[in-house]
């Protein structure tokens, strides 16, 4: 028998592996290899420099103006110490003054990022020319309304310091979600710095049994027609946004018009990530990666393309095992507490459709991701918690395969996804030729 060894990302500095035998292994699936870019410092400024739709910073810009840079949180691994310097210098030919700027963080309803780690983020050179703030989505005082989205009706309250601005420009990074089809774009703004009832209505549970709703959909997604108005609305003139290889590098650029951008970027990503399979596996072991893997709330999307993808990616009845150390915890007490409260799945679903809580969204795609497979959050540091939300708590690797074996039998196919979050498992007879 021919064992095979793999070194799958857990923590920031540190890989776990895992012993699959050659006769149960399926497949290995990754999104399409890209290079990174040569010099992508170079190419960052040539891109926005060279906008491919709308107008340069320097001339949208002006010398007296307010200017805003909404950038991502830690949540996300944007190269955002590379992106806003290089808006910085734009600025600088428009006479714009670094005590005219100020850096908000898309926090949507995740948690403050502390100084270190803005300092981390935007680097220490950025932290000490311009001021940083996190956004707040429960600080009523700092919100505003604005009016309503077209298609699904979201109310969209936004951060006060982004609507008094005169220029607001964004950061992103492009990549698959399970609402807007694809991130980037006017994302950063709805969610990304938006009261809570903006979030809590976007992410509504039955927005996902709509039409043209979910992984991979952008054309015709009301959420994602939603989030283009609500951010032409709020007054994003200019994103700078990038799609990362799977070593974390970035291999695309692009600037200007915030929804030229995101499409331009999400067509790429689109021939990257979709990965076709032969058959359905029993077991997926899908690796969310640093940092979505700090908490419960973004492991557990690792999970979503193997369920709710273009096709389904794993057989009914399986297991899904997924490499999460949560030292941020769940990540959300909603979705902590609709998982732990409920007294089946069908409850979750249930609920999902009758009410809306931030993070219950997440509950409701729990419940159905479960329905089809098991899921088994491996080297948690919350074992019991995860155990109270329905999953299953496994120390080691070893023991989850062999919790799936035993469940699944010793002839089980085994998948393996490094980059589940940014792989989309496609059956091969139902990709498009």
């Amino acid at each position: 028998m021919i064992v095979l060894r793999f070194e799958l990302a857990y923590e920031v500095d540190r890989k776990i592996s895992v012993q699959i035998p050659d006769e149960n292994l399926l497949a290995v699936i990754k999104p399409r290899e890209i290079p990174k870019l040569a010099n992508a410092e170079r190419k960052i400024r040539e891109a926005i420099s060279q906008p491919i739709k709308g107008n340069t910073i320097s001339k949208i810009a002006e010398r007296e103006h307010k200017v805003v840079i909404i950038v991502t949180d830690i949540s996300r691994p944007c190269p955002d110490e590379k992106l806003v310097p290089a808006i910085l210098e734009q600025l600088r030919y428009a006479d714009v003054r670094d005590n005219q700027v100020s850096v908000v963080v898309a926090t949507g309803m995740h948690r403050p990022m502390t100084r270190q780690e803005l300092m981390t983020k935007l680097s220490e050179g950025v932290c000490e020319r311009v001021e940083a703030i996190n956004h707040v989505c429960t600080d009523s005082q700092n919100l505003k309304l604005i009016g309503e989205t077209p298609n699904l009706r979201i109310p969209i309250w936004v951060n006060r310091i982004v609507l008094e601005a005169d220029t607001v420009i964004s950061t992103g990074m492009v990549d698959p979600h399970i609402f807007a089809g694809y991130t980037g774009g006017g994302k950063s703004v709805m969610p990304g710095v938006s009261g809570l009832q903006t979030i809590e209505s976007m992410h509504r549970p039955e927005w996902l049994e709509r039409p043209f709703v979910g992984i991979c959909s952008v054309d015709h997604n009301p959420v994602r027609l939603d989030i283009d108005w609500a951010a032409r609305r709020v007054g994003l003139r200019f994103a700078v946004n990038v799609v990362l290889n799977s070593e974390g590098e970035i291999a695309q650029v692009r600037a200007g018009d915030p929804t030229a951008v995101q499409r331009e970027l999400a067509g790429i990503v689109d021939g990257v990530i979709r990965a076709p399979i032969t058959e359905l596996p029993d077991i997926v072991i899908a690796v969310p990666g640093y940092p979505k893997n700090r908490d419960l709330y973004q492991a557990t999307r690792a999970a979503n393309n193997f369920v709710l993808g273009p096709t389904p990616a794993v057989r009914k009845g399986g297991v899904i095992i997924v490499p999460a150390p949560c030292q941020d915890g769940t990540g959300s007490e909603i979705f902590y507490k609709w998982m732990r409260d409920a007294k089946d799945l069908d409850e979750i679903i249930e609920r999902g459709r009758r009410e809306m809580d931030a993070g219950s969204h997440r509950a409701y795609i729990m419940a159905k991701i479960l329905k089809r497979a098991d899921v088994i959050i491996v080297g948690s540091r919350i074992p019991s918690t995860v155990e109270d939300m329905k999953m299953v708590a496994a120390e080691t690797i070893e023991e989850a395969l062999e919790m799936s074996m035993k469940k699944m039998g010793d002839k089980a196919k085994i998948l393996v996804s490094p980059h589940g979050l940014t792989t989309v498992p496609v059956l091969a007879s139902e990709m498009k030729s």
